[in-house]
């Protein structure tokens, strides 16, 4: 499984110079190439595997809630795994994929971020509730 995330990461990268490059290219061309968007395409789909990895890993996602203690949820990894997808595909499809493809992804992606914001907010209050009912520690005196 590392293997897998290292490739992915190494793929991303790639891909991010590619797009700085077609960037670069498209500002002194005035036309964009056709492969910043495969390369936009590519990124896409390495950033949702990374996140799908994430949330069907054993020990779960490893980025934390607003800088806090509490680790994001499974559900909001898979939902950002699976937009990402989703737009991905559409980059790396432009061109040759019909138009309702590319709607289709568009309602996912909507769908997915929606799924998230509902992952963060049950991992957010089940946190919350859970240092609600954890008793406090004995107070030991000196004395």
């Amino acid at each position: 499984m590392k293997t897998v995330k290292t490739i992915l990461v190494v793929v991303l990268l790639v891909n991010v110079l590619v797009m700085l490059g077609c960037g670069v290219v498209a500002f002194m061309v005035g036309e964009p190439p056709a492969l910043g968007a495969m390369s936009a395409g590519t990124m896409l789909l390495a950033t949702g595997l990374l996140c799908l990895g994430e949330a069907v890993s054993k020990s779960g996602p490893i980025v934390r809630w607003r800088g806090t203690d509490v680790k994001d949820s499974r559900l909001s990894s898979f939902a950002f795994g699976v937009g990402a997808c989703a737009m991905g595909v559409v980059f790396l499809g432009h061109g040759w994929l019909p138009e309702r493809y590319g709607l289709w992804a568009a309602v996912v992606f909507l769908a997915s971020l929606a799924l998230a914001l509902l992952g963060s907010r049950i991992k957010a209050r089940a946190s919350r509730d859970g240092r609600r009912n954890t008793p406090a520690p004995p107070a030991t005196g000196a004395g």
